[in-house]
């Protein structure tokens, strides 16, 4: 296969303002060119689909806070499951009596779950 050879003569002024035309010059848009009509369709579509429903700011009552459970929480558990042995819906209200946050009964019951492993 014969080599082709191209000499070029240009300076370097004159590749500096082609350069700085090359990126002076905008990236052609990929946005599709819409009519007024074709726009006001659009637009009568996106009316029509149904509003997302924010969530609500309700009257909630603090909850426990981030980050698992404290010493305290955890010594105030244990003392309960071996005086009064069983977890029921009594326990969350001591808890929040106690500790001024609710806990959930699912939370107090699998902690004291594990708790009583341990203790075994």
């Amino acid at each position: 296969m014969p080599k082709i050879k191209i000499e070029i003569d240009i300076s370097s002024e004159e590749i500096k303002e082609l350069l700085l035309g090359l990126l002076r010059t905008k990236a052609p848009s990929k946005k599709p060119v819409l009519d007024g009509a074709t726009k006001k369709r659009i637009q009568d579509i996106k009316d029509k689909r149904p509003k997302k429903k924010k969530a609500s700011k309700g009257n909630f009552q603090k909850t426990a806070r981030k980050g698992g459970w404290s010493r305290q929480e955890t010594a105030w558990l244990k003392a309960w499951i071996t005086t009064y042995k069983q977890v029921g819906k009594d326990v969350v209200n001591g808890f929040e009596k106690q500790f001024g946050y609710k806990r959930s009964f699912s939370s107090l019951s699998g902690k004291a779950f594990v708790l009583r492993k341990k203790m075994k």
